[in-house]
């Protein structure tokens, strides 16, 4: 059966730029932040790939 899935790894570092978002205001723009999801996979089909 195929299966939903998130790879993600937990060492990346980045800094908030820019997401997506109908505000344009966050507590976390300029901030580095560890963590990245890197796919998302929905019904056995890739729906997010940075």
């Amino acid at each position: 059966m195929p299966a939903d899935l998130v790879i993600f790894d937990e060492n990346e570092e980045y800094t908030v730029e820019k997401f997506k978002s109908k505000s344009s205001n966050s507590p976390y723009i300029g901030k580095k932040l560890y963590g990245k999801v890197k796919y998302t996979i929905c019904n056995g089909k890739i729906v997010y790939k940075d």
